[in-house]
């Protein structure tokens, strides 16, 4: 949008990070907790906060689930909620990414645009270079062809522009990732993602009690003594 009020025009961009600290996230999880009236433990806390990536939406919208069966008492439980939220196609983090997504791709949308799409996101890591995603495509766009998908999804903010107008990268985030699969992998690579086996494996070891004071600080201690 502001591209197109200010065509020409010279504008600072100033990049503001969508997710907070891994301090700052446990912190947040445990205020919606409380606002919400929701029980959680500290295990299931860190939880939550390591799979949203101490992502403020994905940990409010989580923590809003009007799923019957929901839990957040356990990391099973956490697990098992967030699963159905990211394949639940009338939740909020599906619905509101998927609109988003089906919005943005729309001008692209061909099986090429979510190769694409999937491509960037498995290595969203790393920067990949457009003959790279030529060669995941086989070489079946030409070079201006697929630039323009590429433009595209850049300017939809679905991947990221690299270091150089030759290098892009998917966006850095789990949960886009698994909705992504959950539209297109099937039709794609013929499968259908595991998001309950991906989100138990993504758990970190650590995840103990013990870890959950760190530096010497109590977080829920900090947290229940300021609310």
């Amino acid at each position: 949008m502001m591209r197109e009020m200010f065509v020409g025009g010279r504008l600072k961009q100033t990049e503001i990070p969508s997710k907070l600290t891994p301090d700052e996230g446990l912190e947040t999880v445990y205020r919606y907790a409380d606002f919400y009236e929701i029980e959680i433990t500290e295990e299931s806390a860190l939880v939550i906060n390591q799979l949203t990536q101490s992502d403020p939406f994905y940990i409010a919208s989580l923590l809003r689930s009007d799923w019957r069966e929901r839990d957040f008492s356990t990391k099973a439980g956490v697990i098992k909620t967030l699963d159905y939220e990211v394949r639940n196609r009338k939740g909020e983090l599906f619905g509101t990414w998927s609109e988003y997504i089906y919005s943005t791709i729309e001008a692209v949308n061909d099986r090429y645009a979510k190769q694409i799409l999937l491509f960037l996101s498995r290595k969203r890591e790393k920067e990949c270079t457009r003959k790279e995603i030529s060669d995941h495509l086989q070489g079946k766009l030409l070079e201006r062809e697929l630039e323009k998908k590429l433009n595209a999804l850049e300017a939809g903010d679905l991947i990221t522009q690299g270091s150089s107008n030759f290098r892009y990268r998917g966006i850095p985030d789990d949960i886009l990732d698994l909705i992504f699969r959950s539209l297109y992998e099937e039709e794609i690579h013929g499968k259908i993602p595991d998001v309950a086996a991906e989100l138990t494996a993504s758990i970190s070891s650590s995840l103990k009690y013990g870890a959950f004071v760190q530096n010497g600080t109590n977080v829920k201690g900090l947290l229940r003594k300021s609310i």
